[in-house]
């Protein structure tokens, strides 16, 4: 029963999360990493290696049932797919007050929890 109750929580914190990308060199493609290993970084001065820019990242998340961390995550794991060792976040966008009364007044989903960050890839140094 326990396995059945975390399968649903999981499909809906998922059903509230929608991930984007636009790759900035269509052309260049890595294999996925674990998104436990792409680090966040708040500003790209934070980032302590040459990086080579490959994505911006896009994600929703339905500020009901999630936070920022969550947010955050989403965007973690789109970067991760891409083969990204970092991802800089530039912009997070908290919904207002008045989008929430507007979505709990007319039942429409628009208070929704938005960020952007740059998906980065470490550059190597070693010459061969």
């Amino acid at each position: 029963m326990r396995k059945v109750m975390m399968g649903v929580a999981i499909l809906t914190l998922s059903a509230c999360m929608h991930t984007s990308h636009v790759r900035l060199d269509p052309s260049a493609r890595y294999a996925p990493v674990d998104p436990y290993d792409v680090i966040v970084y708040v500003q790209e001065t934070d980032v302590p290696y040459e990086f080579e820019p490959i994505a911006l990242v896009h994600a929703r998340v339905d500020d009901d049932w999630t936070d920022e961390s969550d947010l955050i995550e989403a965007m973690r794991e789109e970067a991760s797919e891409l083969g990204a060792h970092g991802i800089i976040i530039e912009w997070i966008d908290e919904p207002s007050g008045w989008e929430h009364a507007i979505e709990h007044l007319a039942d429409v989903e628009i208070a929704d929890r938005r960020g952007k960050g740059l998906a980065i890839r470490a550059v190597s140094t070693s010459g061969g």
